[in-house]
């Protein structure tokens, strides 16, 4: 499995992908060489939407038939956060669509 990256540029605040992570020394973070803001990473979980976009961790996500919620990276497993305290577990995300992303939602 090769692993993927998403992260916001910290020159123009836009998005950029890619599968080369550097963390340095000094907490910069840069993706393809391109330093992006720390708090906006977030790993491709090899997954895909009902819309076939690919998703990553924090995403929101919202299905008409299961509850809504966000992408964590939590004990080795992929669980949606559905709210405080409350923890599920989910196989296939196809049935949802990711409609943004709670880091990036507060820029």
């Amino acid at each position: 499995m090769a692993y993927k990256f998403r992260g916001i540029k910290k020159a123009d605040m836009q998005p950029i992908y890619g599968d080369s992570i550097d963390y340095q020394e000094d907490e910069t973070v840069l993706i393809e060489g391109e330093e992006v803001l720390p708090a906006t990473v977030g790993l491709y979980i090899q997954q895909k939407d009902k819309k076939d976009t690919e998703i990553y961790e924090h995403d929101i996500l919202v299905s008409q038939r299961s509850p809504d919620g966000e992408i964590l990276w939590e004990h080795c497993m992929i669980v949606p956060k559905m709210e405080e305290g409350c923890w599920a577990s989910l196989g296939d995300l196809s049935q949802y669509e990711v409609v943004g992303n709670m880091v990036t939602m507060f820029l």
